[in-house]
């Protein structure tokens, strides 16, 4: 059986660095890299699931959820870490979807609530101490796009354009849950 999770005290987010997967292609590349299973507790979805080119966006993919690993179980996604956090994905690198972040942020928001995560403990992968001189999750996202992602949750889910915001930065992340968590006080 696998280790258990007791009292996650972080939420660490990454990215799969490709423009498209899934829980399956992504535990096919888990295992490719000799772990036993995937890694994280959550993949938030881009709409891709396939690198065919035939593969189509699926605006019902944009932004969805995919629970993996149950909470009670560590995740294989960042040794430091396995023990005492919950895994999130992204699917995509440098550029995410507005779907997906604000999925992202009702996601962390509730898991802080139900675990008591402080604000301080949610952070992106590059920030751990295994992965300091790397960016996942990558890019930078200039702060005025908080505007249009505030306005893309309330735009209806069954447009045919994707809109992607370009890159994306933990900083940026952590004012955007601070804002978020000041409007429930």
């Amino acid at each position: 059986m696998y280790p258990k999770l007791n009292n996650p005290t972080y939420i660490v987010v990454h990215c799969s660095a490709s423009r498209w997967g899934d829980a399956t292609e992504i535990e096919k590349w888990h295992k490719a890299n000799g772990w036993s299973r995937i890694g994280y507790h959550y993949i938030v979805l881009n709409g891709y699931r396939k690198s065919s080119r035939s593969d189509r966006y699926d605006p019902k993919l944009d932004g969805a959820i995919e629970s993996l690993l149950d909470l009670d179980y560590q995740g294989i996604h960042c040794p430091s870490m396995n023990a005492k956090a919950i895994a999130i994905c992204l699917v995509g690198s440098y550029h995410y979807s507005m779907a997906q972040l604000s999925t992202l942020l009702n996601l962390v928001i509730s898991l802080m609530d139900e675990y008591d995560v402080p604000f301080s403990n949610v952070i992106g992968h590059y920030e751990t101490p295994e992965q300091k001189n790397k960016r996942w999750p990558s890019g930078d996202m200039p702060y005025h796009k908080l505007q249009e992602i505030i306005k893309d949750t309330k735009q209806p889910k069954n447009t045919k354009t994707r809109k992607t915001c370009p890159g994306f930065s933990m900083d940026f992340f952590r004012d955007l849950l601070d804002m978020r968590l000041e409007r429930r006080r």
